[in-house]
């Protein structure tokens, strides 16, 4: 167990979403499919929404008295996001959607955690639940176009 703020955990959030439009947008930079490129496009937009709406927290947090109020956080879930390497032209839109996919279920899964440590203001709970199921609703896509892919 790690303890961190309020504000350490929305920081951490920040660099997931971060991390993730920068992953939608390498592997749109790359793919020669136009769908694939299409739906990488449209989650990295959804990832930059995520981000703008976690730094308003952030701000907004910052001026509030529980910013300072110290949570535990199970820190081995801190070091799951997936690891995605250089997306190049010859990364296949599998392999792309698989490590989309697994960043997709890491998030899903730090943000459910998150929920249980936010419960000390509505606007947070209200926004983790958001990305929770922002996240669940782009698991869903991937797994579509991966069985479309694999007929």
């Amino acid at each position: 167990m790690k303890k961190l703020t309020v504000n350490e955990v929305l920081e951490y959030a920040i660099k997931i979403e971060k991390e993730s439009r920068d992953f939608y947008e390498n592997s749109r930079n790359v793919l020669k499919d136009d769908a694939l490129k299409s739906l990488v496009t449209v989650l990295m937009k959804q990832e930059e929404e995520h981000l703008k709406s976690l730094k308003a927290l952030l701000d907004d947090s910052q001026k509030k008295s529980f910013s300072k109020v110290l949570i535990n956080v199970d820190s081995s879930m801190l070091t799951q996001i997936v690891h995605t390497g250089e997306i190049t032209e010859d990364t296949s839109p599998i392999e792309v959607l698989n490590i989309a996919l697994e960043r997709e279920i890491n998030t899903k899964n730090n943000y459910e955690m998150f929920l249980e440590l936010v419960k000390i203001d509505e606007t947070l709970i209200d926004a983790f639940e958001m990305l929770r199921n922002k996240e669940q609703e782009h698991i869903s896509i991937i797994k579509r176009k991966m069985n479309e892919i694999k007929g």
